[in-house]
């Protein structure tokens, strides 16, 4: 009688292991990939309340052409919500035009549906990226042909900014973020490569510490690029 329930038991526990083996495992279920409107959205949303800002901005610069100088300017960023970008300058040699333009020329995740047809780049899934990488073809014809911004998975915030100009021109801003307020996250320092026809430079910008939600004056704007 043992063997014989022994017998029964191991058959048993064979058909349990085949029926499981039959059965196909759950897989885990991808989560969609996210939309340019969602990665639009969740931008947006991480600078709500943000109505403005100044702040002070050092610059370092290295020009390469078109003569190997070093230049220290000195300067205040502004924003007003949704789009106003200025950046005010004590002195404006050529790399300092050119931030000018970058500031007023990017724009927000607010308003770059307005001024670009905005896609979302495939990037290799092998490559384990941590951001997501926007194009923005401009719909206005005007000097910048096209953007590319790089946006971090996990925080949406920007830390990459690509813009390229009908000219040739070429300027790649590297962004480094920090809490501001405990609850914004704002550039701390950008390193930027600058490359126009008549000149190019190497530049690293540093940020002070920011007033926010204050009151921009008129003149700001009236005197902005």
């Amino acid at each position: 009688m043992r063997s014989r329930v022994t017998i029964f038991s191991m058959s048993s526990f064979a058909l349990v292991f085949a029926l499981l083996g039959a059965t196909p495992s759950p897989s885990p279920t991808d989560s969609p990939a996210p939309t340019v409107d969602d990665i639009l959205a969740r931008m947006a949303a991480t600078r709500k309340g943000l109505s403005s800002f100044s702040v002070p901005v050092h610059f370092d610069v290295k020009m390469r052409r078109p003569l190997g100088v070093v230049l220290h300017p000195d300067g205040v960023r502004y924003f007003e919500r949704p789009n106003k970008e200025a950046l005010t300058m004590k002195s404006v040699p050529d790399a300092a035009k050119a931030f000018q333009q970058i500031y007023t020329a990017l724009g927000t995740a607010e308003t770059w549906p307005e001024q670009y047809d905005m896609s979302l780049v495939e990037l290799d899934p092998q490559a384990g990226a941590t951001t997501y990488e926007l194009k923005g073809v401009s719909k206005s014809g005007g000097d910048i042909d096209h953007v590319v911004i790089d946006v971090a998975k996990d925080t949406a915030a920007p830390t990459r900014a690509r813009l390229f100009y009908r000219n040739g021109a070429t300027i790649d801003m590297a962004i480094e973020n920090a809490m501001v307020d405990g609850q914004y996250l704002l550039p701390k320092t950008e390193t930027l490569d600058l490359n126009f026809p008549s000149f190019a430079g190497h530049a690293v910008g540093h940020y002070g510490d920011y007033s926010v939600n204050q009151p921009i004056p008129d003149t700001v704007w009236a005197h902005s690029p």
